[in-house]
């Protein structure tokens, strides 16, 4: 065994090196290379079992977030029932059918046949109900001003009745109908209509909107 420091040949049982005094390590690696390289190659073997239990972590953590965007639901939605109901007219209004789809709930999207099928039927109804006022210099805002939760059994009901009309599975936390004002502009003119309509859904933890109540004057 030689001196770690110095390199001086250390008798066995010897604590300390007589040329140098440094102290000997008591398993004999100091002044042994094969020793040495064997506590090299464990310290090596724990910062890989250290990044591998990191890496293993950050993993779970990916899974973990994937299951909450799951749960939230593929379309997106929104916070609140007025948000989800003044975003899809904005986007009726404005011709941007992505912006109607993004508070379009994923079981209706795949009943009407994926996002490409429910654009080109938007994208019908556009022409059919708005095109023309538009170009004739018609300006409308559609506004939520308040909304009405149904009580339990209410959600019950629509729950029954969009399982039944989609053919899926559906399970909503709550539902609520929208009060909004329509205002509609023409030649300077403005004219105010308040309405009911339209359940708004919170489902997946989320708020989509579904036009498919009845409205009244």
């Amino acid at each position: 065994m030689f001196c770690r420091k110095c390199g001086a040949e250390i008798e066995e049982g010897a604590k300390f090196c007589i040329r140098c005094g440094t102290p000997v390590a008591g398993d004999g690696a100091a002044g042994n290379p094969a020793a040495n390289a064997a506590v090299k190659s464990g310290g090596e073997k724990k910062d890989n079992r250290k990044w591998f239990g990191i890496g293993a972590i950050a993993l779970v953590c990916i899974a973990i977030w994937g299951l909450i965007s799951l749960f939230k639901g593929s379309g997106g939605g929104l916070d609140s029932p007025e948000e989800a109901f003044d975003t899809y007219f904005e986007g009726f209004w404005g011709h941007d059918f992505d912006l109607m789809l993004s508070v379009s709930p994923d079981f209706e999207v795949k009943y009407e046949g994926g996002e490409s099928a429910v654009r080109a039927q938007l994208q019908k109804n556009y022409d059919n109900q708005v095109r023309d006022y538009v170009s004739n210099g018609y300006r409308f805002t559609f506004k939520a001003t308040g909304h009405t939760m149904l009580d339990k059994d209410e959600v019950k009901r629509v729950e029954k009745e969009m399982s039944e009309a989609y053919d899926a599975r559906i399970k909503l936390s709550a539902a609520a109908i929208i009060d909004y004002n329509i205002i509609m502009k023409y030649k300077g003119t403005e004219k105010v209509s308040s309405l009911s309509s339209g359940y708004a859904v919170k489902y997946k933890g989320k708020w989509y909107y579904l036009n498919v109540a009845d409205s009244s004057m």
